[in-house]
This record gives structure tokens, C-alpha cells and sequence, in this order.
């Protein structure tokens, strides 16, 4: 698996919210993180919709502007 520009990345079958979870890489803190395209809620910018959202369970808002990257989750241990 390589790194893919953020514009390639799937967002959902019907390219709206909610799409399958992915790795991106947020720029803000060069760091890797599992999420989905999905409509932020804990932000001013809820209603632009531009937001990755975290899939660790606590519902973390990426904005799109600090993902730069993506890649498909690797598959689990056997």
C-alpha cells in the first residue's frame, strides 16, 4: 500500500457522508489516523460538511484542509 493524494480517496458508494474508513495523514500533526468522510458536529464549520471524522470512538474532527493523504486499512492479523 502507498500513500494516495487526498482528492483519490473514496468518501461512501454515493460520494456523500460516512464513507468506508480509511488511514488519512492530517498535516497538523504529521501523524496517521483511521476515518471517514462525515459531517463534522463539533465544529463553527458543521454545516460545510469538509471534515474527516476519526474512528477511534470519540468522534474527532479532521479538517479536510490538514489531510493531504490516504490509503486503504491494512487487513487484520490472521
Amino acid at each position: 500500500m502507498e500513500w494516495q493524494p487526498i482528492e483519490t480517496a473514496p468518501k461512501n458508494p454515493e460520494g456523500k457522508f460516512w464513507g468506508p474508513t480509511i488511514l488519512v495523514f492530517c498535516t497538523a500533526d504529521n501523524l496517521p489516523w483511521p476515518a471517514y468522510w462525515g459531517q463534522a458536529c463539533k465544529t463553527d464549520d458543521a454545516t460545510e460538511g469538509a471534515w474527516y471524522v476519526a474512528d477511534d470512538g470519540t468522534d474527532s474532527e479532521i479538517s479536510s484542509r490538514d489531510v493531504s493523504h490516504w490509503m486503504p486499512l491494512p487487513e487484520p492479523p490472521k
